[in-house]
């Protein structure tokens, strides 16, 4: 076997489903790797993306956003639990440089922990970064509020610095601090099951005239919005994770099913714009109903990329938690846009050069 170790933060689920399309394009081409993944990401997304060659283990270098909903971020909170982390750097280089000789891993891969590379510096192998955005690109913005964190952004971007090489995917920004980068395409998961199947698991008839509205969010997002307002829609059905108890919605556990199943097999995904869920709505051609995020300064960025790449509609967060989505879910199920065209090949191209950085064994 020879090991890799690949860091993937916690935050949200974009960072691990594109890592896990990168893992899976690993294996598939060459099956003596094995991966030792430090993640806070929950156990059930590795489960039903993976079924061998791999070991979870928690991660104390993990970076993210303290959010308070989907569409605001507690700044102070964030800033602080990185200056937290960058005060015991040492100790947590030490701790991790450790695990990489116990584990006799040859190359570190990272989205988008900035710690990895310290450690793939310290440990003289092979640091390659796979994001779209950095987190001093991010914690940058929030200086304007909290300038006394300058230092440890500052930090962030030096530990960036020591990679190796960036695989940068599209809908970039920021990545200034990166001293080599290789530009790759979409990353994004492809289905498993027919449409048929997953309506099968549903409980829903194949012959249905209903059209069906994925909710992809977070239950606790879920549940602020208006399922009164949603139930008086005709000929939908909603489904998702959080969902009251409607006649025209069905409620489904996290792990019911692969997510790109659910979103080959609904009409149209209702989220917000992360990474995740725009990748795999341009990969699928399904029209999207979204709203805005002001705290996060990628939402501008994911937004082009969805006005360029795709099909979608957008409400406001008034509107969009008030049940107010007749008008986009009519709009959508009427449009006669053609989808522009996108490379889609981005899990196999990262692993074309992460196999070749390994078989060469050199930084």
């Amino acid at each position: 076997m020879q090991n890799i170790t690949f860091y993937i933060t916690g935050h949200g689920y974009g960072h691990a489903t594109r890592s896990l399309e990168i893992i899976k394009n690993l294996m598939q081409a060459d099956a003596s790797l094995f991966f030792h993944i430090r993640t806070n990401v929950p156990e059930w997304q590795f489960k039903i993306n993976l079924t061998n060659n791999y070991k979870l283990y928690s991660s104390p270098i993990d970076m993210g956003a303290t959010q308070k909903n989907i569409y605001s971020v507690n700044k102070l909170a964030t800033l602080e639990h990185a200056q937290k982390v960058y005060s015991k750097k040492d100790e947590l280089i030490e701790q991790e440089v450790e695990f990489i000789r116990e584990t006799d891993s040859k190359i570190i891969l990272s989205d988008i922990p900035p710690i990895a590379f310290d450690v793939a510096r310290a440990m003289n192998i092979p640091g390659i970064g796979i994001t779209n955005f950095s987190w001093d690109w991010i914690y940058e913005s929030y200086l304007g509020v909290y300038p006394e964190y300058e230092n440890v952004v500052a930090e962030i971007s030096a530990s960036y610095g020591k990679a190796d090489l960036l695989l940068r995917l599209p809908f970039n920004d920021g990545l200034t601090a990166f001293p080599t980068i290789q530009d790759i395409p979409l990353v994004a998961r492809k289905p498993k099951q027919p449409k048929e199947v997953v309506w099968g698991k549903l409980g829903l008839k194949a012959d249905t005239q209903d059209k069906l509205v994925l909710i992809a969010l977070r239950p606790e997002d879920v549940s602020d919005i208006d399922f009164d307002k949603l139930s008086e829609i005709q000929n939908v059905k909603f489904i998702g994770s959080g969902l009251t108890n409607k006649d025209n919605c069905l409620n489904i556990p996290l792990d019911f099913t692969y997510f790109p199943d659910l979103v080959n097999a609904s009409d149209i995904v209702a989220s917000k714009p992360g990474y995740g869920v725009v990748s795999e709505i341009i990969a699928l051609q399904k029209p999207l109903i979204y709203t805005s995020r002001a705290d996060f300064p990628e939402y501008e960025i994911l937004v082009a990329g969805l006005k360029e790449k795709a099909i979608s509609y957008f409400l406001s967060s008034q509107d969009f938690f008030a049940g107010n989505w007749e008008d986009a879910i009519l709009n959508l199920l009427n449009h006669n846009e053609n989808w522009p065209p996108i490379t889609l090949n981005g899990a196999e191209t990262a692993a074309e050069i992460i196999l070749d950085k390994i078989k060469n064994g050199n930084r």
